[in-house]
């Protein structure tokens, strides 16, 4: 049985969620929801779903709260999403509005989840758009947060202690591929 918030929005909004609206006003570069439920958010006569997956606890962080930026699920492997499947849950997170899901130990479990979002999109439970915006609100998260290591000369000309590491890490190659992943992963 996964955790619940058994109180009221306006609770929630005194309390668990003042550290949220911090964050946001700080400009976190993440919003990350727990699998609990939050039975307040959800609409009347709605049997509350993970905050992971729910459309209401999304909409609340972006509409209430006005957060524009990328929310990612904790991960999904934990236990708590195994009634559910992770793969149901990782598709209606997607749905919900989540852009990142966690899938932090197992490598099939994250080519399931993988294959389950790719199946959604060809079957229309989710659209192109949906996991384009995702994709967008990631893509500004990595250029706004996301930075290649300045070479060791510009950082006090520290270099890591392993003498391969110093090799590699910082060089003008590792540099240009940092860059180009990040350039690649912009739409």
């Amino acid at each position: 049985m996964l955790p619940s918030l058994p109180h009221s929005v306006a609770h929630l909004e005194g309390t668990e969620m003042k550290p949220f609206a911090a964050a946001i006003a700080a400009d976190v570069a993440s919003v990350m929801v727990a699998h609990l439920l939050v039975p307040a958010m959800e609409s009347p006569g709605v049997t509350p779903v993970p905050a992971s997956c729910s459309i209401a606890v999304v909409a609340y962080l972006r509409d209430r709260m006005g957060y524009t930026g990328m929310v990612m699920t904790d991960d999904m492997e934990m236990g708590a999403l195994k009634a559910y499947g992770v793969s149901k849950a990782a598709v209606q997170g997607v749905a919900a509005g989540v852009d990142m899901l966690l899938v932090c130990h197992t490598e099939a479990l994250q080519l399931e989840v993988v294959d389950a979002v790719a199946s959604a999109l060809l079957t229309g439970e989710l659209t192109a758009a949906q996991v384009a915006a995702a994709t967008g609100r990631i893509a500004e998260c990595c250029a706004r947060f996301c930075r290649p290591p300045p070479p060791p000369e510009e950082a006090g000309g520290a270099l890591p202690p392993d003498p391969l590491a110093s090799e590699l890490v910082g060089t003008a190659t590792h540099r240009s591929k940092i860059a180009d992943v990040l350039q690649s992963s912009k739409l």
